[in-house]
């Protein structure tokens, strides 16, 4: 557990501020100097032993940063959440470019098993190249009732249609998309 928070790049800095700034009150308190290893030791414990005057101030300024930074948790976990429910709801979009598209998600939540489906038939749509004179030019074709859609100037529909997906991911529309 403590590993996984160390490795998280906000928690490891975060840990590191702490252990940096007690380190730095009790050299602070104790006066920077090269004493046997013993004095050091015995400050240290008297250091954390030692009664602390609080002033009221003090306690608000805590728990007014305390309420903050579980406020930031809560909305960083809160996002997490809504953006993983993507993953079991938003499996197919009937209009990206023009057909219908299915996916699946892999382990890191990228796009897999994507195919292109035709919007007659849904039978799965074959990629044929027509590239002429260096001009991009492609087509999906329906093996079963012939259904054809063309595209012109775009060498590689699929990653462009990955990347809409991706978009409407990104920002929330997939909600009112999903199928």
């Amino acid at each position: 557990m403590i590993i996984k928070i160390w490795k998280d790049p906000v928690w490891s800095k975060v840990i590191a501020t702490a252990i940096t700034s007690i380190l730095a009150a009790f050299f602070y308190k104790m006066g920077v100097s090269s004493e046997s290893t013993v004095k050091i030791t015995s400050d240290l414990a008297t250091f954390f032993a030692a009664k602390l005057e609080v002033k009221m101030w003090q306690i608000a300024l805590l728990f007014i940063s305390a309420v903050t930074l579980l406020g930031i948790i809560f909305k960083w976990t809160a996002k997490k959440i809504f953006y993983s429910s993507y993953l079991t709801e938003y499996l197919s979009d009937n209009d990206i470019m023009g057909l219908k598209w299915e996916w699946r998600y892999g382990p890191d939540g990228e796009l897999v098993d994507f195919k292109c489906l035709c919007p007659d038939c849904s039978m799965q749509m074959t990629f044929k190249d027509k590239t002429v004179d260096s001009i991009p030019r492609c087509e999906y074709f329906c093996p079963k009732c012939s259904h054809s859609h063309g595209f012109t100037g775009f060498e590689n529909v699929e990653e462009l249609a990955k990347l809409l997906i991706e978009r409407i991911i990104r920002l929330g529309r997939w909600k009112k998309r999903a199928t």
